[in-house]
């Protein structure tokens, strides 16, 4: 006597799918006109306002001529802010600019998510 078996593919979700979504970041700004200017410095952080950690600089862009700046492969999957402060020839830097961010905010979970066919493979056991 044969049995069958009828094996269909059974999908469980049970995890969050995180992923790095990495962008390229393009600034610009009004040059500064100081003859001594150095160059400015780009700063980023999770948090609004928040520029102490030493890990927040960015960039360091070296070129007093400078008014606009590409950032390559930033994570922008959560939200970010930044700022420019200018600096010269001495060592001296100007006080944070503006704020900008970005709204890293994760589109929404998809709904009425189902399985549209399943494949159903049919194993046959012997006696």
């Amino acid at each position: 006597m044969m049995k069958k078996f009828v094996v269909s593919l059974l999908i469980v979700l049970i995890a969050t799918i995180a992923f790095a979504e990495q962008k390229n970041i393009t600034f610009g700004w009004d040059r500064n006109i100081e003859p001594d200017l150095a160059g400015y410095r780009l700063y980023s952080s999770t948090v609004s306002g928040n520029y102490s950690d030493p890990n927040s600089l960015t960039a360091d862009i070296q070129d007093p001529n400078a008014d606009i700046y590409e950032l390559q492969e930033f994570d922008v999957t959560t939200d970010v802010y930044f700022v420019l402060t200018a600096y010269d020839t001495s060592g001296n830097e100007s006080d944070y600019s503006n704020e900008v961010s970005i709204d890293g905010t994760p589109p929404n979970t998809p709904i009425n998510f189902y399985i549209n066919s399943v494949d159903s493979i049919i194993i046959q056991i012997g006696q």
